[in-house]
């Protein structure tokens, strides 16, 4: 039978337990156990079935204005969910990812089509029963969302920021751009209405599901909680097993909804495109080791007294070259390391 937690206003958790270091903004609902079920009078309505997947959300914790059920595969995927009268029905490919969904009012039949076996970001949607109605979804070198064309070849970029959430749209042609919501660090959205691709929409996770979830890889999000409906697939994935990235969305990341990854922004997704400029810079004619001006010999590199210019990080066997602003001469002068285009 399912298990109806009951909740109202938020107090303090006491200090003690497994779950007593992770991190909550202020407003978020406290956990009362390793599993992260809500303490009592934290939300009125929220229903479990045996699994612990969460069946019924109240009005109050979706957009939509009324309460959303749900139900899900065995595989702990959701089958389907209602709200308002409205049933979306999902079906599965052979890679167990959300293959398409039919709208109960409407009838249509929504597919998302994937290049990549491994990858649950859909390379184009079919927005009609027949596919004569489309959206493809194109990236930019680091794999962010950047650009969506539709069959009539309207085209629209989409410019994402550093955490992934889309920003703003622009048409092809426009004098300015479309700026979209800000939304916080959970992913709620201040204007109440969902996007397909809006927070986290550069990493192509779908935030037009029913109640303004997010399908977030094998799980689904609820922004307004702040956390999955389904328990983790993988043990110890995060802090609990309902919690999102540790409860720190600024700095970690769990897009597969199996297990949150902290955030190095440079090292992850933008080590590859630095360390190709770094070493096409070094081994430059203008600006490289051997330039004339500021190389090893160059120019600005031969003052005893400020040298800029390329030098040498680490010991003899072990080191990198690096671009430096050099003072005094000989073994242990004070330096300043400008640009070290090898470390990551």
């Amino acid at each position: 039978m399912p298990t109806t937690i009951e909740t109202g206003p938020v107090r303090s958790r006491p200090r003690t337990g497994c779950m007593a270091w992770i991190k909550h903004k202020k407003s978020h609902p406290r956990w009362t156990n390793c599993r992260g079920l809500h303490t009592a009078n934290a939300d009125t309505g929220i229903t479990y079935d045996t699994f612990g997947r969460i069946t019924t959300l109240p009005a109050a914790d979706v957009s939509g204005g009324a309460a959303l059920t749900a139900d899900y595969y065995a595989n702990d995927l959701v089958h389907s969910q209602t709200q308002a009268g409205t049933t979306r029905t999902w079906n599965l490919d052979a890679n167990n990812r959300l293959a398409s969904w039919t709208n109960s009012t409407t009838g249509i039949t929504n597919t998302n089509h994937y290049d990549d076996a491994s990858s649950d970001s859909p390379a184009w949607t079919a927005e009609s029963s027949d596919s004569t109605s489309w959206d493809a979804n194109i990236s930019d070198l680091l794999g962010s969302l950047a650009v969506t064309v539709d069959q009539t070849g309207t085209t629209t970029y989409q410019y994402a920021n550093l955490h992934g959430d889309i920003t703003a749209t622009a048409a092809a042609g426009a004098a300015t751009p479309t700026i979209q919501p800000d939304y916080d660090q959970f992913g709620n959205n201040p204007t109440g209405t969902s996007s397909r691709y809006g927070w986290l929409g550069g990493k192509r996770r779908s935030g037009d599901d029913a109640g303004g979830l997010i399908l977030m890889g094998v799980r689904l999000y609820a922004p307004i909680l702040g956390r999955f409906l389904q328990t983790d697939p993988v043990a110890g994935g995060s802090a609990n097993a309902y919690d999102y990235a540790r409860q720190d969305p600024i700095n970690g990341l769990d897009l597969d909804g199996r297990r949150w990854h902290p955030v190095r922004w440079l090292r992850h997704h933008a080590a590859p495109l630095t360390r190709a400029l770094g070493r096409y810079i070094a081994e430059g004619p203008y600006f490289g080791l051997d330039s004339p001006v500021f190389g090893r010999k160059g120019i600005l590199n031969r003052n005893r007294y400020l040298r800029i210019g390329w030098g040498w990080k680490g010991t003899r066997k072990h080191g990198r070259n690096v671009f430096r602003i050099s003072i005094g001469h000989g073994r242990g002068h004070p330096h300043i390391d400008l640009w070290d285009p090898f470390r990551y």
